[in-house]
């Protein structure tokens, strides 16, 4: 009985080897591309808005046109063509229902092209006062009411309600809210605890014409205080 032929096999073989030896080495493979880079979270807005850029503080003077309003803003030459921003004109609108043609004002917005300026909200509106000269850096809001007269100023150094028939009261500052509609503030004072609420929305403090852009409500130890209100420009830690 014959045996089998086995010499084909090893020739084929021994040619894929051959073959497998004489051929050039594959390129490696290409390294995984890298993932997409998370993109910068949008900043957020530190004016009395939700989103959006970081709104200057804009002052100035003010005149009602034939075809809109025209702003001269603090330290520029040239008068500007306001755009309001929905909350901003019914602010004005209140502001002028009073008759009023020109006035002073306080807000936040920018400049934009083809000289206008965009307005997003107002924080004080007048007939007049409201001077360029106003720092506004010392402190973070401001509240006044009358009958009996108040003023409360928030600010890193402390809070301070002052009356003219009572000592000053004062003590450290603690931020309990601070958002573009509510801010809300603390403080142990020698007369007991301060508390003051600002909430965004129109007011007028029964005495002067100026409009604010906050309804304010304080208590001192049981007493309760209502009025107006208005932002600063200094942050303050929560």
């Amino acid at each position: 009985m014959s045996r089998p032929r086995a010499v084909p096999s090893l020739i084929a073989v021994g040619l894929a080897s051959l073959a497998a030896a004489c051929s050039p080495p594959s390129p490696p493979s290409p390294p995984p591309a890298p993932a997409a880079a998370a993109s910068a979270p949008a900043p957020v807005d530190a004016a009395p808005v939700a989103t959006g850029p970081a709104w200057q503080r804009l002052r100035g003077a003010g005149l009602v046109g034939k075809d809109g309003y025209g702003l001269d803003l603090c330290g520029e030459a040239s008068q500007r063509i306001a755009v309001l921003d929905p909350a901003a004109q019914r602010m004005l609108d209140a502001f002028l229902d009073q008759g009023a043609r020109s006035f002073r004002f306080d807000g936040w917005g920018e400049p934009t092209a083809e000289g206008r300026v965009r307005v997003v909200s107002f924080e004080r509106l007048a007939p007049e006062g409201l001077s360029c000269e106003e720092s506004l850096d010392g402190f973070s809001a401001k509240a006044v009411g009358t009958e009996p007269f108040w003023a409360i100023e928030v600010a890193a150094h402390g809070t301070s309600l002052q009356r003219p028939d009572a000592p000053e009261a004062l003590g450290s500052t603690r931020v309990l809210a601070d958002s573009p509609t509510e801010k809300r503030y603390a403080s142990d004072t020698g007369a007991g605890l301060l508390e003051l609420t600002l909430v965004a929305g129109d007011c007028s403090d029964g005495m002067s014409d100026t409009l604010y852009g906050w309804t304010a409500r304080a208590s001192l130890a049981g007493e309760s205080l209502a009025g107006c209100g208005y932002a600063g420009r200094a942050k303050l830690d929560r």
